[in-house]
């Protein structure tokens, strides 16, 4: 299995440089429960989960100055 090099590689190529054109809440799943998702400016979607598999949507948390402890909570649909 690559390991962490070969993975920030490809992070690396897929997101740096990127831009955000979209961010919302969706039931990317099917489970009810929605989850952000980004589009970027070169129609990639990133969805957040829950883990490897895609078994539900995932938080997503924002670190940086004015951002401590804050995040994208998952919600579920009443």
């Amino acid at each position: 299995m690559p390991g962490v090099k070969y993975w920030n590689e490809i992070a690396t190529k897929r997101l740096v440089g990127k831009k955000i054109v979209k961010a919302v809440y969706e039931d990317v799943f099917g489970d009810g429960v929605l989850g952000i998702t980004f589009t970027l400016d070169d129609g990639t979607t990133v969805i957040v989960s829950q883990d490897d598999e895609g078994n539900g949507p995932g938080a997503l948390f924002l670190e940086g100055e004015g951002k401590k402890n804050s995040g994208l909570p998952v919600i579920r649909e009443d």
